[in-house]
This record gives C-alpha cells, structure tokens and sequence, in this order.
C-alpha cells in the first residue's frame, strides 16, 4: 500500500474518533431551553433603568444543571450592545416593594446554586440596571438573557421587540 494511502486512511479514521467523542461529549453538557416571558422596566434615575425579566427554562440535557454566572444584555435602538448589571434577590424584592406599578413579584428569584434535574423546569425572574435612559430601554432592539451553567455552558435565551 503506498504512504499517501495509509496517511489518508489513518485520516479519517482519526476524524471519525474526533467526531464520535465530541457528539458523546455534547450530550453531556447542561443546557436549558427556554423564553423570556415578559420583561418590565423602570426609570431609577435620568440616566439609568433597570429590567426586570422573567422567563422559563427547561432542563432538556441528561445531566445536572446548576446555576452559575447570569447576565442580561440590550441591543439598543441603534444596534449598540449594553451590558446590565445583575441585582442581588434582596434589590429585586425591595423594588417590587417600593414600586407598586411593577405589579406582583410572582416568581422567585433567579441566583447562583439553583440546581436542575434533567427534565425539571425553572420560572424565574432576573433585574439588571442599565446606564440608559428607561426611553432608551424601551425602544431596545433585543434583549438577551445569558444562564450559565456552574461548568460553563451556556444558555442563551432572546426577546425581541416589535418595530413600532
């Protein structure tokens, strides 16, 4: 058999390998699937808003899912990106509390070390201030909203807004 046969056949033969454990590992890894289901918003200062979205998640992986870092982010109404900054659960209470136009704080928190069982599903809600005017928060394009999972892996779930 000549060389550029063996080199060909060992080839594929070492791609087929790759293949199969990358599709074995890829089931293995924790994700939830899911939407965000309402996002509110409220003006704190001229400049400054925060989000309040709630959303529900599913864990359709065969492994554990446990929550790690959380962020949210805004497409603006010019396409540029803004990066929120999470509120603790306590900061979320306190402005469904003082903030009565919110409406009811119907479902807890979302924070680090919520674990998921395969299958087992989530309703949970998250508040991010971002330096943008509550208008300007408003009229966003997009909102993201990214859940990690404490090994990494990453949930991305996406609400965008009508064109008016």
């Amino acid at each position: 058999m000549k060389a550029w046969k063996i080199v060909l056949v060992s080839l594929a033969c070492t791609t087929s390998i790759v293949v199969l454990f990358y599709l074995a590992g890829a089931s293995q890894m924790a994700r939830l699937s899911g939407t965000i289901t309402k996002v509110r918003t409220l003006g704190v200062e001229p400049k400054a808003a925060v989000a309040i979205v709630d959303f529900r998640a599913i864990n359709n992986s065969e492994v554990l899912f446990m929550s790690g870092e959380r962020r949210v982010t805004v497409i603006g109404r010019h396409g540029i990106k803004h990066d929120g900054r999470i509120s603790s659960a306590f900061d979320l209470s306190q402005l469904f509390k003082y903030f009565p136009a919110l409406g009811a704080m119907t479902h807890e928190p979302y924070i680090k070390g919520i674990k998921l069982k395969p299958g087992q599903s989530i309703v949970g809600m998250l508040a991010a201030r971002f330096e943008m005017s509550k208008t300007d928060l408003d009229m966003r394009r997009e909102i993201i909203l990214d859940l990690y999972d404490s090994d990494g892996s990453l949930t991305e779930l996406k609400m965008a807004t009508q064109p008016q």
